[in-house]
Order: structure tokens, then C-alpha cells, then sequence
């Protein structure tokens, strides 16, 4: 194996390319350098070559080889070659450079000639958006289904959407709806499930953004029971509902959900007698909390509601609620505005959902407000409690917690996949460039994932956080030279403690 190695010697850097070999004689590894010339800071390679073989240029190498590495061990290569056969490793390339980056498609090509890429055919933003447009329906639905069967066999899936807007006006998925950015555009919906024990995405949809949330999770629970067994599906509040509860019931899925504060038996459940009680206590996470729980009647069953109540998370919200309290009065009493409408227009766009905690009135065209106390208690009321409402029946509070906070990972995963990987806003003109792109988006939100769970099963997440894993990685080069041959750049302690902690073994080129 050679490599290239720098030495700093004064105020210059030195190339030299490092061959290991065996000396018998010795009975020991040994070296042999071949001085390269003096390093260019700009592109890395020798100002002033020797004569022979040189090098021509140093391509991105560690973090690509990271990805595909890890993309092997979960089966997600394989899936992609058996789906989509020749095209597998354009889809893979692509979905790298989305896992890696935060830019837009049109800056791939320059990525990819200064990267180890695994096809050179996408030279411009014109070829991506052909090959995104190419990405057949039926080869998609294909991966879909193999992905899911080697993934969807856990304990439990968490499911969870957010809209995506769009730029264009070309698309018919493109419909307004509401969104949960709350930007003024129409948008895509995008669900998102996820496995809760291996946490990698194993199952999206697209859908236009009009469409219920319902019909989508339902359309979901139909593809999972098509390719295996669902266990258990863990929902956020917006899912809560008595017709959903009875539908999923009735196709013999149990359900994790977040109970909103309004309905019913959650009122009563609140006002429960003696919550703070020392037989009422459990531990979690390092996270000392109340927890006690009811069986209901819910969605043609019976189910359990856990009620959960944390004193520091109750500091907190009621820390940051009356300082938005104090800045609406600071900010809008003595304000001239014509009318009680208007000043309620107002404080919503200045602090969102504050305006109904005050009583609004306008003396001689100025603001005057005044707490609407009963309301802000009933709200003080809630703080730092969360329900928790559960069709499989007598589960301690520590399981409970563990398996709702696995949903997490949804969330996590959207802030990734629309702000770190840069797919915040589509700017695709026709559905199927639109339906490719969200593909491409979704097969590098599995790599990341992917990076993301071997990072916290490995002995170094308290030593190098996750967001530095890949750039202590990507000053690994691989050095194309003028006979054709390629080496790599030394590998450093922190480089071979990184691929250790993760199992894998140094590469070899």
C-alpha cells in the first residue's frame, strides 16, 4: 500500500509518496519515500513535480468512502442495484452529494470532478434534471418495497409529515395547504416513517398538498401490511382522533400517540389528585419525572393514557411564556392603533398565539391590555405535562417514554432534509423531475441516518460529535497519478480511530 505523506520543513510543505513493504531480511515493515515537489496550497498537489510519475490531481475521498461503506453494511447498495440495476450508482452519487452538502443540484458537477464519484456521465444540471426526470414510478415503488421488507420488521415505526413549498407553478402535486413553515406557497406534504430501533428511514410518500394527513397515514399502513408485520405505529397529537384510533385498531396495529389537551378524558386526566406524590416518581434518561396512568375508552377499546409531568420542562415554558407576556405589553400598550381587530392582528404577527391572553381595548386610539388571568392559569396548568395514549395495555412508564421519544427522529430527519441537505424549497418544473428529486432527497437522508446511527452506537460520540465525523474525514484524498495508478493521502490517528469506532477497516486502493 503507498500513500502520500506532508512534511513541514521552514515555511514550505514537502510531498512525499510512502510505499510500505516487508523487509525478510529485518523481519519487520519498512518504508520507502519518493520525493513528490513542494505542495501548492490551492490544489494541494506538487508546484514543481519530479520527473517520472507525478501526481495530476487529489480527488474528496474519506467521507464518500464513509458513506458507501456504511450504505453497504445496511443493504442500502444492493437495494439500489437490484431497483434500478445501471442507474444505481448515479442515484448513489447523487444521494452522497445531498448527504454531504447543502447546495443545490446545479453545483453537482463541479463537486463531482473534485470528488471520487462512482459515474462521471452527470456533467451538468441539465443531465441531473433529465436522469431525476428518467426515475420510473415502478422501479421507485421497487426500491420502496425491497427497502422496507430488509427494514420495516421492528418493533415499532414512528410516523410524522411536513409540507415542503415549492417555487414553481409547473406541478400539479404543487396545491396550497397548510403550512407548517407557515411560508406563503403552495407545497408538497411529505410523510416520513421511520424504524424506531434501527432509527433509519425506511418509508416515504409524497402527496399534494391538500390532501388530509389522515388519508396519507392510512395509505402508508397499507403499503407497510402489503411487504411485512407492523407492530406498533408512534403518532404526534395531530393524529389523534377517534376515527383514526378505530381504523388502526381495526387493521391490528397499536398506536403510541400524543393526546391533545382539549379532548375529554385528557381534561380529567390533568386534574388528577396527589400527581406529585413519592410513589409517583420515575427516573428516565437521567430525567426525574411524575408519571401516573388511566385506562380509557378510546377508539372501540380500551387503552391506557400515561400522564407525564416534568417540573424543570415546567420552569422552562413558564419562563419563556411570560417573557412573551411582558414583550406584548411592553411592545403594544399605549400604542395608537384604530381598532381592537387591528391590535389583534398585531400582537398575533409580533408573538403567535398570544393575542387571546389578553382583553383588548382602545382608549382614545390607544392599546390598553389587560391578563385575562383564568385563561393564562389554565395554561400554567398545562406546563411541563404530556399524554400519552397507548392501545397496548399495562406498559411501564420507562417503555412508554423510550418508544415516543424514538419519534424524535422524524423531526431530526426533516430538519436535515430540508435545511442541512438543502431541500428546503423545490424549484423542480414538472412532477416527475419533482418525484426523482424527493427520491434522490429521501435514499440521502437513509445515509445520513445511517452515519448518524453508528455514530451513537460507537465508543466515540463523547469524544467527536457526529456533526465533526465527516469533516475530520474528508482530508483524506485519493491522489490520481500520471501512469494512471491512484494512492491515498497518509491516514491520520483521528481517520483510523473514526473507521475503527464505526467497525470498519482502513481503506486499501
Amino acid at each position: 500500500m503507498s500513500y502520500v505523506v506532508e512534511q513541514k520543513i521552514g515555511n514550505g510543505v514537502y510531498l512525499y509518496e510512502v510505499e510500505a513493504y516487508w523487509d525478510k531480511e529485518k523481519g519487520q515493515a519498512r518504508q520507502k519515500r519518493r520525493y513528490l515537489g513542494v505542495k501548492d496550497p490551492k490544489t494541494g498537489l506538487p508546484k514543481t513535480p519530479r520527473k517520472g510519475v507525478t501526481p495530476k490531481a487529489a480527488l474528496r475521498f474519506g467521507e464518500l468512502w464513509l458513506l458507501r461503506k456504511l450504505a453497504d453494511r445496511i443493504g442500502l447498495r444492493q437495494v439500489l442495484e437490484k431497483a434500478f440495476d445501471e442507474d444505481s450508482a448515479k442515484i448513489l452519487d447523487l444521494a452522497c452529494y445531498d448527504a454531504l452538502e447543502t447546495k443545490g443540484f446545479h453545483l453537482y458537477s463541479e463537486w463531482a470532478e473534485d470528488s471520487e464519484v462512482l459515474d462521471r456521465e452527470l456533467r451538468t444540471s441539465q443531465d441531473i434534471s433529465r436522469f431525476l426526470k428518467s426515475l420510473d414510478e415502478r422501479s421507485m415503488r421497487s426500491f420502496g418495497n425491497f427497502w422496507l421488507r430488509k427494514h420495516g420488521k421492528r418493533k415499532a415505526i414512528a410516523f410524522d409529515i411536513t409540507s415542503i413549498s415549492s417555487y414553481s407553478d409547473g406541478m400539479s402535486d404543487v396545491e396550497w395547504g397548510y403550512n407548517r413553515d407557515g411560508e406563503a406557497l403552495p407545497q408538497i406534504n411529505l410523510g416520513l416513517a421511520v424504524n424506531c430501533e434501527s432509527v433509519l428511514p425506511v418509508s416515504y410518500r409524497t402527496y399534494p398538498g391538500s390532501i388530509p394527513d389522515v388519508k396519507v397515514l392510512k395509505r402508508l399502513i397499507d403499503d407497510f401490511s402489503s411487504q411485512c408485520e407492523l407492530d406498533e405505529i408512534v403518532l404526534d397529537r395531530g393524529f389523534h382522533s377517534e376515527g383514526n384510533l378505530k381504523d388502526l385498531r381495526g387493521r391490528g396495529v397499536d398506536i403510541l400517540v400524543s393526546v391533545p389537551f382539549n379532548v375529554r378524558y385528557a381534561k380529567k386526566m390533568l386534574n388528577v389528585r396527589k400527581l406529585e406524590s413519592a410513589e409517583n416518581v420515575v427516573v428516565f434518561n437521567g430525567r426525574t419525572l411524575f408519571h401516573t396512568a388511566r385506562k380509557v375508552k378510546a377508539g372501540g377499546g380500551t387503552c391506557d393514557v400515561h400522564l407525564f409531568f416534568d417540573e424543570e420542562r415546567k420552569a422552562r415554558e413558564l419562563e419563556r411564556f411570560f417573557k412573551k407576556v411582558a414583550s406584548v405589553e411592553s411592545h403594544f400598550n399605549g400604542t395608537e392603533i384604530a381598532s381592537v381587530a387591528e391590535a389583534s392582528k398585531a400582537i398575533e404577527g409580533f408573538a403567535t398565539r398570544m393575542s387571546g391572553f389578553f382583553e383588548i381595548s382602545i382608549n382614545a386610539g390607544k392599546v390598553a391590555l389587560s391578563r385575562k388571568i383564568d385563561r393564562m392559569n389554565e395554561r400554567i396548568s398545562r406546563m411541563g405535562k404530556m399524554l400519552l395514549l397507548s392501545t397496548r395495555l399495562n406498559r411501564t412508564a420507562e417503555d412508554v417514554l423510550e418508544a415516543y421519544y424514538r419519534r424524535d427522529f422524524t423531526e431530526k430527519y426533516f430538519d436535515i432534509l430540508k435545511n442541512k441537505m438543502g431541500n428546503d424549497g423545490l424549484r423542480t418544473s414538472t412532477d416527475k423531475t419533482s418525484r426523482g428529486r424527493m427520491f434522490i432527497a429521501f435514499v440521502g437522508l437513509i445515509l445520513h441516518s445511517a452515519l448518524y446511527s453508528a455514530w451513537r452506537r460507537s465508543d466515540i460520540r463523547a469524544k467527536c460529535p457526529m456533526t465533526k465525523v465527516l469533516a475530520a474525514m474528508k482530508p483524506l484524498k485519493s491522489v490520481e497519478r500520471s501512469n494512471g495508478t491512484r494512492v491515498l493521502t497518509e491516514i491520520s490517528k483521528h481517520q483510523r480511530d473514526i473507521i475503527k469506532a464505526f467497525g470498519l477497516t482502513p481503506p486499501v486502493i
